[in-house]
């Protein structure tokens, strides 16, 4: 009497992502616009940088943390109508290191822009990504009411 048994249902550790699997989750999640779940394969203090924005010397955005990533994801998401990011390519170099090259339209854009994402990676978690375009975008011309 007064003992009682606790039970784990998430007894079975979970087993940690290769880094095909990593890029292969990064694009899907992308492309369902889910940031948080694009930022949950990040590590805690990982960091995503980017060309889109621009910083205060011209240079690329540095996203430090999941929630700076998740924040400037959803940011990013909420004022695109609609994308899409076709994967075109993985090349792992070693259970660190990884590229994903791809093709990205939104409804912003006249033709998609290759592009493409160098990974580092640790502990089966994004330890850092940086996305760099390959081709400029081409703005969809307005067209009038």
């Amino acid at each position: 009497t007064g003992h009682r048994l606790l039970v784990h249902l998430d007894a079975t550790p979970q087993q940690a992502l290769d880094a095909q699997q990593l890029v292969r989750r990064y694009l899907a999640h992308w492309n369902r616009r889910d940031p948080r779940a694009v930022a949950s394969l990040f590590a805690s203090e990982g960091q995503l940088v980017e060309s889109l924005s621009r910083s205060p010397d011209g240079g690329p955005v540095r996203h430090q943390g999941r929630s700076n990533i998740e924040a400037w994801l959803a940011d990013a998401f909420a004022t695109t109508p609609w994308l899409a990011m076709q994967l075109t390519d993985i090349d792992v170099r070693s259970e660190s290191q990884a590229t994903a090259s791809w093709r990205y339209m939104d409804a912003r854009l006249a033709e998609p822009v290759e592009g493409r994402n160098l990974f580092v990676l640790a502990g089966g978690e994004i330890f850092a990504t940086e996305l760099q375009l390959l081709s400029s975008p081409s703005p969809r011309a307005e067209t009038a009411p």
